[in-house]
């Protein structure tokens, strides 16, 4: 992997009006291409500073995907920590419950598998940028699945409670 000082890099200070929480990371990338000399070929990488836990192969192993040239974005994805045929909502005003995807599928065993991204690794072409949604993904976007170890590694510190679990599972070894 390049370091930071052996490709050149720049920075870019963003306006004051893409700061704070309502502001979405694809505006901020959005200004960033628009404000630098930015070439459609460009990979963008997010890197998620509260997330701790780093393993240098899968940076290399996603570094090498996203170079190719069919690929235009990719994101990790764990296993979801709950099957969304198994969520509801409920209707403060009807007081009615309702699934969020219609099913009638009631056998753990037959539910099929089930993933949530998590920005764990992010990663884009600067052309695709348009096509991604707020969370950076597209229907396009390569899914580079994480197996259940790594995923329970995953903390990201945003909480007193997110912190207290990573110095948990760091005194057991865990990190």
């Amino acid at each position: 992997m390049l370091s930071a000082n052996e490709s050149n890099p720049s920075t870019h200070k963003r306006p004051e009006y893409l700061a704070g929480p309502v502001v979405s990371i694809k505006d901020v990338f959005s200004c960033v291409i628009n404000d630098m000399n930015i070439e459609n070929k460009d990979i963008f990488w997010l890197f998620y500073l509260p997330l701790l836990y780093r393993n240098q192969d899968d940076f290399q192993k996603c570094k090498e995907i996203i170079e190719k040239p069919e690929i235009k974005s990719l994101c990790t994805f764990i296993p979801a920590k709950s099957h969304p045929f198994n969520c509801w909502r409920y209707d403060q005003n009807k007081k009615l419950l309702h699934q969020y995807i219609q099913n009638d599928v009631f056998r753990t065993q037959d539910l099929p598998p089930a993933w949530e991204h998590y920005h764990y690794v992010c990663c884009f072409k600067a052309r695709e940028l348009p096509d991604l949604n707020c969370e950076l993904i597209n229907s396009r976007t390569y899914p580079f699945f994480l197996d259940k170890t790594t995923a329970e590694k995953l903390v990201e510190i945003d909480t007193p409670e997110d912190y207290e679990r990573w110095k948990k599972m760091n005194k057991k070894g865990g990190l």
